[in-house]
């Protein structure tokens, strides 16, 4: 749902209170004659409504005129409630709110002066003292722009927190992409150098021994390259992300759950944390930071947007790593995609945006520090399973992720 649908469903509870407002006046003896003032205030209300049904985001200024038409109606109500006038203003308070957090500056104070005057005119027909109108109107228009100001302000602070989490997922998870491939590529290079070398010495004519020999060099001059761009890579991902750092975990995966919160709100779904005391690893702040987002995000994107659920996360310390274990209840996820989960550039989010480095590299950057990351799924929940060392160990080694030419001289490592 766009903000001015929102804001327009916002716009029709306040003008179906002050309607409602009217009619209990009306029930008292207060107010003799309300049909006009409602059918005004109902008039509105159909706009509004059908201002609902717009494909699009109307332009600022559209919006400025459709809030004003809310205080003109407001207006015009309070002056036919007479003695209860000033208590109708208050109506206003909800279209200079949206006023004060959907504009631009200039149509915010333009509109705030045209609620400001019919404030005034309300006033002045009901014949209050000058010091009463100057009271509440000043209250008219404090309460709306502190807290459009309050608004602005969080609104500001959650697209800071969701800018920071994908800046901080995509630079970790392509810088660490990237070195994949390379690596693999390199890898590749040096047995073909190694190939060719023999080729070359094994020809018979000095013609073939010349093109081995240039084909040689060639490829050398290739590898050499990658292995300076894997070089920068790497300098870069350290100047970034400074390692051995000691840090707390539990105040890492408290900020990583609300940055996930923030990309991907779901209200109705619970995140509970538990970290068994203050456990403390040394590493990547940053790193960690990553993982935990891509996972927490992983979870929440598994919620359909409405849907309520639990996400239990658990924090456990052993001797030599930290357990962690994160579970959710959105459903579960289907074999297929499941055998498919941590193959780079395998997604089932395609048409939002998703690339499938997620998971995948998540999984190589803690396997860099001697960590693991498995999934498992089944009866409608998942589980991540974490190892996380307290101190940076030897890499994990998966035989299925190194090349042919490390796979002849060195052991499987099992996570």
């Amino acid at each position: 749902m766009t903000s001015f649908r929102l804001s327009t469903l916002l716009r029709c509870a306040n003008l179906c209170i002050i309607a409602a407002w009217l009619w209990t006046l009306r029930s008292s003896g207060l107010l003799l004659s309300p049909e006009l003032p409602l059918a005004v205030l109902f008039a509105e209300l159909w706009t509004a409504a059908l201002a609902a049904f717009l494909s699009s985001e109307p332009p600022a200024a559209v919006q400025a005129s459709l809030l004003t038409a809310d205080c003109a109606a407001v207006a015009f109500a309070a002056v036919h409630a007479q003695a209860a006038a000033m208590d109708l203003l208050f109506g206003l308070c909800v279209p200079l709110l949206l006023a004060g957090m959907l504009l631009p500056a200039g149509l915010c104070v333009c509109t705030a002066a045209l609620a400001a005057a019919a404030a005034a005119a309300v006033s002045g027909v009901t014949q209050t003292s000058w010091l009463v109108i100057s009271l509440r109107l000043s209250l008219l228009l404090l309460l709306p722009a502190c807290a459009a100001l309050v608004s602005r302000h969080l609104l500001a602070r959650r697209a800071r927190l969701v800018h920071e989490n994908l800046s901080l997922q995509r630079q970790h998870q392509l810088s660490e992409y990237v070195t994949y491939v390379l690596f693999q590529l390199r890898e590749y290079m040096t047995s073909i150098t190694t190939v060719v070398e023999h080729l070359g010495l094994s020809a018979q004519d000095e013609a073939s021994k010349d093109l081995f020999q240039k084909l040689k060099r060639m490829l050398m001059e290739v590898n050499s390259k990658i292995v300076r761009t894997v070089d920068t890579v790497r300098t870069t991902s350290r100047r970034i992300l400074p390692s051995s750092v000691e840090c707390d975990l539990a105040l890492i995966m408290k900020e990583a759950s609300e940055l996930s919160r923030a990309t991907h709100p779901r209200p109705r779904v619970e995140l509970s944390m538990r970290c068994d005391g203050s456990v403390r690893v040394q590493g990547s702040r940053r790193m960690l930071l990553a993982v935990l987002s891509a996972l927490f995000d992983n979870a929440l994107e598994a919620f359909p947007i409405g849907a309520a659920g639990r996400i239990r996360v658990l924090a456990q310390e052993h001797q030599e790593y930290v357990g962690l274990r994160i579970e959710d209840d959105a459903g579960g996820i289907p074999a297929e995609r499941l055998a498919k989960l941590f193959e780079p550039m395998s997604t089932s989010k395609a048409d939002s945006g998703g690339i499938g480095l997620g998971l995948s590299m998540s999984r190589r950057m803690l396997e860099s520090t001697g960590g693991t990351l498995a999934v498992e799924s089944g009866e409608g929940r998942t589980l991540a399973r974490l190892h996380i060392p307290k101190r940076p160990a030897l890499p994990t080694i998966r035989n299925e992720d190194s090349t042919w030419a490390s796979r002849r001289g060195s052991p499987e490592r099992r996570p």
